[in-house]
């Protein structure tokens, strides 16, 4: 699997929509979503455990760059063997809100992903 932070790296704080990694001939390996949904009783924590899969009393990580386990969500993907030579990570977080001149609103979501990955023991 790999780990994605739930908010947005630059600082904006806004949430992560979906997560996806592609191999070297951009086929999709796996796919998740994060949209957050707040429960009726109004337990927003757990709301969000269950949404992210993640336990905020977890405290261990596999990413330096994801130091609090509470910030983190996962993506499971599944490599084809003797096919799957290198992956890339996607992760799309949502922008802000804009209202238009006309009364709609509009939304710019934003686009992140790694370099290419090449995995230990892929022959190409």
């Amino acid at each position: 699997y790999a780990k994605f932070q739930l908010t947005d790296p630059s600082g904006s704080g806004q949430p992560i929509e979906v997560a996806y990694i592609k191999d070297q001939k951009g086929r999709l390996l796996g796919f998740d979503s994060f949209t957050k949904r707040e429960n009726e009783g109004g337990d927003k924590k757990k709301a969000e455990e269950e949404d992210t899969g993640v336990d905020e009393s977890e405290s261990t990580t596999t990413s330096p760059s994801l130091a609090n386990a509470a910030n983190a969500g996962e993506c499971t993907f599944h490599i084809v063997p003797n096919e799957t030579t290198s992956i890339v990570a996607y992760a799309i977080y949502r922008g802000e809100k804009k209202e238009n001149e006309d009364g709609g609103s509009s939304r710019e979501d934003f686009l992140y992903h790694t370099r290419e990955i090449p995995l230990p023991g892929a022959q190409k």
